[in-house]
């Protein structure tokens, strides 16, 4: 079944609002384009549809750039100008706050950088046959790549060069990059064959699920003039420059902290933590990962902060 139809309100999860008899939820549109829509499920209080052909295109409409966008199930608004994904994702937050939430909150102007080239991180998962990739959209097929718009050229050189090499029997593989590249195999392999596998590549260090490690187990970032490192089994913000700009906008709303004590929960491996203790009198950061709460102390130890501590809950 497919129908003619204006795009409305966007949504999240890369879903655009239209209606008709009833709600249906479309992907592949702009708001305000009138586009033509196949519709793949029908439930009870809504439908899905995917946009077949646009009859009238939104000026924010652009070529992706990305030759699997629409295959890989890990971009959903590449076909969107990066002024306007910022403005749809604002209004999906204020319809969020208000309509769930109940909640009247005026949003600042939204924290932007670069829109490629900038994650410091990716999970890439492997085929049975060995290719490097990601899930296809709603399957665990892998879609091969050889690399990605959205990771920065070193996780990208890593990516070209293990594209050569033999990497069945590994499940995922997870890159961080910072002054150095580490890796986090997910794999039934013995040690010593991922080892193998990877000598060469690149990597300071490779770490496997059980905790053990071969190499430099962390890398070294630049938290706005902090040393903070991190071990692959830590989260830390992909987007690691705009994190940097959310982190001096925290610590500023904050002001003033002279004699305050401060409460981190969650704290990872201090990314909130570390800079907000040259304000404050005492920080104590809770984190339950205790990769991360160790990654914690020894930021703490390298920056020579003496009123932070870490609690592994």
């Amino acid at each position: 079944m497919s129908l003619v139809i204006k795009a409305q309100s966007p949504v999240y999860g890369g879903y655009i609002i239209a209606r008709d008899s009833g709600v249906i939820f479309i992907k592949g549109a702009i708001p305000d384009e009138v586009v033509e829509v196949s519709i793949s499920e029908k439930k009870r209080d809504y439908s899905i549809g995917m946009v077949t052909n646009v009859i009238e295109p939104s000026p924010y409409r652009i070529n992706p750039p990305c030759s699997v966008f629409g295959t890989c199930g890990g971009c959903h608004l590449q076909f969107i100008s990066y002024e306007k994904q910022v403005s749809m994702k604002e209004e999906i937050l204020l319809d969020s706050v208000s309509r769930i939430g109940r909640l009247e909150a005026p949003l600042s102007p939204a924290l932007t950088e670069r829109n490629y080239n900038y994650r410091y991180r990716g999970q890439f998962k492997i085929s049975r046959e060995g290719g490097i990739g990601f899930y296809k959209e709603g399957t665990r097929d892998v879609v091969p790549v050889e690399e990605c718009p959205l990771m920065i050229n070193e996780i990208n050189r890593i990516v070209r060069e293990l594209n050569n090499r033999k990497l069945s029997g590994i499940k995922e593989i997870h890159i961080s990059c910072g002054d150095a590249a580490n890796a986090l195999i997910k794999s039934k392999l013995a040690t010593e064959d991922i080892e193998k596998i990877m000598s060469g590549v690149g990597f300071s260090g490779v770490a496997f699920e059980s905790g053990e490690s071969t190499g430099r187990d962390y890398i070294r970032l630049d938290l706005n003039g902090l040393q903070y490192t991190v071990t692959p089994w830590s989260f830390f913000q992909a987007h690691w420059n705009l994190n940097k700009k959310v982190v001096e906008l925290i610590v500023n709303e904050l002001q003033p902290l002279e004699n305050m004590r401060i409460l981190d929960l969650y704290a990872g491996a201090g990314n909130f933590s570390l800079p907000l203790a040259a304000y404050a009198s005492q920080v104590v950061a809770v984190e339950e990962n205790r990769y991360a709460a160790d990654d914690g102390q020894r930021n703490v130890k390298l920056n020579n902060i003496k009123n932070c501590r870490f609690i592994n809950s």
